[in-house]
């Protein structure tokens, strides 16, 4: 069976009180490598679909770590998604480094924030996927 891999990799700057992004620039990857993404009336329609899937993740955890009281200087996220030739999604994996610019995530702030993303309106409407990561790490 033929799959089809997408990935998608961003670099945000924010600044406090609550984790407003500045600077956001994202890439999508090629068989070339990486070039930027920018969002048109050309633009892949899967390919919209899977940057609105990473857009509302990035929110829920900005949101999230403000609520926590983590501010944050900046973060990179990489989402990869895998398909089948139908393209039926088989594998979601979402990963954040994030760099605090103020307080302190512990174990119970991440498991918290990771749960939030999951329950961004674009991950609730999609169908079970088996395979499904969302990880966060502060660097």
């Amino acid at each position: 069976m033929t799959e089809r891999r997408f990935k998608l990799r961003k670099s945000c700057r924010y600044v406090e009180p609550h984790n407003t992004p500045e600077g956001l620039q994202v890439e999508v990857w090629e068989e070339a490598g990486w070039r930027p993404f920018e969002l048109g009336w050309d633009s892949p329609g899967f390919l919209v679909f899977i940057y609105g899937l990473f857009i509302c993740q990035h929110t829920y955890m900005r949101v999230n770590c403000a609520e926590r009281g983590i501010g944050l200087e900046s973060a990179s996220g990489e989402l990869e998604v895998v398909t089948t030739a139908g393209w039926d999604i088989q594998r979601i994996a979402v990963h954040f480094d994030a760099k605090a610019a103020s307080g302190e995530a512990g174990v119970d702030d991440i498991q918290y924030i990771t749960g939030r993303m999951g329950r961004c309106p674009a991950s609730r409407n999609l169908k079970s996927v088996a395979d499904a990561e969302t990880t966060l790490k502060f660097v």
